[in-house]
């Protein structure tokens, strides 16, 4: 409806006058604007390739896609769900859950809500209220709270930064509680 009314509308103006050269600009950008700049999906499923190799898979009940002067940006609505994959494309590295999901295509950059939970291949694991992935950088961040488990160890806080495959994290703000035993007896 929307498309019909401004082709109407751009037939009109033609018609009853001659145009600028900037109001014919003005025209084709509403016409393009209504065309291209927003593309939305229900049942979202979408494969992000880098350099002809599979990155990684994006499912979501829903998303749209909307084009901007800074680049195309992708919002996806939950429960979204991400696999991850190795440098070959071929293999799920990690999986993603989470509320709702931001994709900066110019930039390669994620920003995740809603609860994210991230399981690597290696049983590492990420709980975080929001999260920041930095794609390029393969870099994870956060000023939340969040738990990294890894098969090793356990640790909570707020504040982290952390390569994407959890392989290396700090916590900026560690928080909880640690019991230590203790021994009474003097050494000599």
């Amino acid at each position: 409806m929307k498309l019909l009314l401004l082709a109407l509308l751009a037939a009109v103006l033609i018609q009853c006058t001659k145009l600028t050269e900037y109001d014919l600009q003005q025209v084709r950008r509403a016409m393009n604007d209504s065309l291209t700049s927003r593309t939305e999906s229900w049942d979202f499923n979408v494969v992000m390739m880098q350099k002809g190799v599979r990155a990684f898979a994006i499912e979501a009940p829903y998303g749209f896609s909307q084009e901007t002067d800074s680049g195309s940006i992708t919002f996806v609505k939950g429960p979204v769900h991400v696999q991850v994959y190795d440098s070959t494309g071929l293999t799920v590295d990690r999986t993603v859950t989470c509320g709702a999901l931001t994709y900066f295509a110019r930039t390669s950059y994620l920003y995740m809500t809603g609860g994210v939970h991230i399981v690597t291949s290696d049983s590492r694991t990420l709980r975080a209220g929001d999260l920041r992935w930095l794609q390029q950088r393969n870099l994870l961040t956060s000023e939340g709270f969040v738990t990294v488990v890894t098969p090793d160890d356990s640790l909570s806080g707020y504040g982290l930064r952390a390569k994407d495959d959890l392989s290396e994290y700090r916590i900026r703000e560690v928080t909880g509680e640690v019991s230590v035993e203790r021994n009474d007896e003097k050494t000599p």
